[in-house]
């Protein structure tokens, strides 16, 4: 009796675990959107930390390009960077505040691209939320992600009020 108790214990067990593992169940393990959206930015955020310090950027061919944008901050470029191509990992714009002691401190990253090369906006993160606008001064598709600076606006606004 003992034992034919311990067979369909074991019997239902095995049961389960396949029902489990079956490839129908509806359980439904993708990401959402949102979720693949904060891995991207984490990945941002990874691929861009050792900028914190402005001479890294430059020692990585970002250059101070003399725009300093109120509630944006100053930009640094990386030329090579502008494609028709979007990398997460690789932005073509630094965005530095000022910091109390003369220094920057790094509240964004944007990504541009040349309007020349992409008659529509590029395909960028996950989901919406990324607004790709043309800055007309400059011919290019922009989108500004505020990864290193909390933005009330949004993560992906233009400007950051918190930024002087």
């Amino acid at each position: 009796m003992k034992n034919t108790f311990l067979f369909l214990f074991l019997l239902t067990i095995a049961g389960l675990v396949i029902v489990g593992c079956d490839s129908d169940n509806p359980i439904d393990n993708t990401p959402s959107p949102e979720e693949i959206l904060a891995g991207e930015l984490v990945s941002v955020k990874s691929a861009t930390e050792k900028y914190h310090n402005v001479d890294n950027a430059i020692a990585d061919g970002y250059v101070d390009i003399d725009l300093f944008v109120p509630n944006m901050g100053s930009h640094f470029l990386k030329a090579d960077l502008l494609d028709e191509i979007f990398e997460m990992d690789k932005p073509e714009l630094l965005v530095y505040s000022p910091s109390s002691n003369g220094g920057f401190i790094l509240t964004a990253v944007e990504y541009a691209v040349p309007v020349a090369l992409s008659a529509d906006a590029p395909k960028g993160f996950t989901g919406e939320e990324d607004q790709w606008v043309i800055n007309q001064d400059f011919g290019l598709w922009v989108v500004h992600a505020w990864v290193w600076y909390d933005n009330p606006e949004g993560m992906f606004n233009p400007t950051n009020s918190r930024v002087p």
